[in-house]
């Protein structure tokens, strides 16, 4: 693993450079849980104290993002045009998180990465397809209850923590498909596990959803004395959905807590002697035993 330089900094008595000023009502939220693992009722102040030091981990120790792998096809065919592109961030690769420990002083980090068509593929398929991994590490402070009564205070989480998102669309067709997840420790829009179709936008055609929250525990080795291999708790907002303005769909969709995935072909007019051919493929998948790296620091004994 990397090896941070040590430092100080002049803080504000919680561990961070900054007070916590974002409080979290999530009473009435579906779906959430603290960093301390705390998803319900009230909070011993052992909990509390432990999201707190999961959240200052993350903070300042956070180094990688890694073993996400993101995946997105478009397809389009006709007896003039063959275009077949893929989009992916693989496995393999790192979203490093910036800036280094030392020099982490605001009051959320933020890191990114793309794979998206260049303007000439978009010109040349009237679509695109695109592959994005973001990471945000933002401290808020979680409430059950109302934030101006401490005793609801149950504990520490992120907000929007990673996203991992896929995308394929068809501009003249309005053929869209969308993989997606979030792990956090609560959904700022607190959507309901949905699984069906809804009316699409200005059409009488439908949108297919597949959308559920899972509880998911990332793995993540803290030093010897704060826990040593530790599994930190979230939730895993998964989501796959398909629709177009243009014709009806039979599309694929599956989620999982660590996956979402959509695909779909359609063939317009296929008895004529030029049929069009649209298709897709959006998936997203992580392992929870890889995905977070952090940084270490010279053991205290090192010369």
């Amino acid at each position: 693993m990397p090896q941070a330089e040590p430092f100080k900094i002049l803080g504000e008595a919680n561990g961070f450079p900054f007070p916590i000023s974002l409080a979290v009502d999530v009473s009435s939220n579906h779906n959430w849980v603290t960093l301390g693992g705390v998803s319900s009722g009230t909070a011993t102040k052992e909990q509390i104290n432990t999201s707190l030091l999961r959240a200052v981990c993350l903070y300042w120790n956070l180094y990688s993002v890694k073993g996400a792998s993101i995946k997105s096809n478009l397809l389009f065919s006709n007896k003039d045009k063959n275009i077949n592109i893929d989009k992916d961030i693989l496995s393999s690769n790192i979203l490093e998180i910036t800036p280094d420990p030392k020099n982490r002083v605001t009051p959320f980090l933020f890191s990114t990465k793309r794979e998206e068509f260049s303007q000439e593929e978009i010109n040349n398929a009237q679509g695109e397809a695109g592959s994005h991994i973001q990471v945000k590490v933002q401290v808020i402070k979680m409430y059950n209850g109302d934030p101006s009564n401490e005793d609801n205070f149950v504990g520490y989480g992120l907000k929007d923590f990673i996203i991992l998102n896929s995308s394929s669309a068809f501009y003249g067709a309005y053929h869209d498909l969308n993989s997606r997840i979030v792990i956090a420790s609560y959904d700022p829009l607190n959507l309901a596990d949905f699984e069906g179709s809804q009316a699409a936008y200005y059409t009488g055609y439908v949108t297919y959803i597949k959308r559920k929250a899972f509880d998911v525990s990332l793995k993540v080795t803290l030093s010897k004395e704060n826990g040593g291999e530790t599994l930190i708790p979230f939730k895993s907002f998964s989501n796959a959905n398909a629709y177009s303005t243009s014709f009806p769909l039979s599309p694929n969709l599956s989620i999982s807590s660590t996956s979402a995935s959509s695909s779909s072909t359609h063939v317009q007019s296929p008895s004529s002697s030029n049929p069009y051919t649209y298709g897709g493929v959006t998936e997203v998948n992580f392992s929870a035993d890889t995905l977070l790296e952090l940084y270490t620091y010279p053991d205290k004994t090192d010369k």
